[in-house]
């Protein structure tokens, strides 16, 4: 726990540095698919113990240019909010489909707790945290999805969320697709 809180803080005084124009952003190519399977690896461990499944739908076979350690940082973060807040033996589906010529959307839509209109106003503010996911007994430090929402910016992209209390959440990133 301690080691993925000293790596949301890189990640966060990195996002900072970028967004105040003290930093560049990576320039990489790499392709979506295997960002997806690589956050979805690396979330199954805490999924396995929910038993929570993790399924990837379609996926677009596009790449993405930019910083690809960030990129990966926003999708498990995503990833790993959708398994804590969900309870045990539920599903979290992963999909995308492409969208207005250059862009692409990845979904991350879970079966869990959920959050009212009032909630999703201030989810992307730093350090809110919902009165469910406080009281849920999962850590958390209502960081995470402010620094996921500036990472998508920085690349140029946006952030949806549709949720609804007891229904969940589908959080849906608007991403610029590689040309």
């Amino acid at each position: 726990e301690s080691k993925r809180l000293a790596k949301m803080i890189e990640t966060f005084l990195s996002v900072e540095r970028m967004s105040a124009g003290q930093m560049d952003l990576k320039q990489e190519r790499f392709p979506l698919v295997d960002l997806v399977e690589r956050c979805a690896v690396r979330a199954r461990a805490l999924a396995n113990n929910k038993h929570i499944e993790i399924k990837i739908a379609e996926i677009p076979s596009d790449d993405l240019v930019g910083d690809k350690e960030l990129m990966e940082y926003a999708v498990y973060n995503l990833l790993t909010n959708a398994v804590k807040y969900s309870p045990a033996e539920t599903r979290v589906t992963v999909f995308g489909k492409d969208d207005r010529g250059d862009r692409i959307q990845l979904s991350v839509q879970d079966q869990g707790i959920g959050m009212d209109k009032k909630e999703v106003g201030r989810i992307f503010e730093k350090f809110y945290r919902t009165k469910k996911a406080e009281q849920s007994g999962e850590m958390g430090t209502g960081i995470g999805l402010s620094i996921v929402k500036q990472i998508i910016n920085e690349h140029g992209g946006t952030i949806q969320v549709e949720s609804e209390p007891g229904k969940g959440s589908k959080f849906t990133l608007f991403l610029k697709r590689a040309l």
